[in-house]
């Protein structure tokens, strides 16, 4: 897929993993990017590729700043 020029790459078992992860638990951002071995920053901008990539996010309490 492209866009721009660039390549964008759809989210990995991983990454999708995490994000529902942060989303329907109740550990922190820090944690779940703790458990990943990613940055707090890293962790938002997976939500954020999960938000345009499935249109919103997972079923939740939580939101995320970014």
């Amino acid at each position: 897929m492209k866009k721009s020029g660039r390549s964008v790459e759809k989210l990995t078992e991983k990454q999708i993993e995490a994000v529902e992860l942060y989303y329907n638990s109740d550990l922190s951002s820090r944690d779940v990017a703790e458990k990943y071995g990613i940055t707090q920053s890293g962790l938002r901008y997976w939500t954020n590729k999960y938000k345009k990539e499935f249109g919103g996010v997972p079923d939740g309490k939580k939101t995320i700043r970014g």
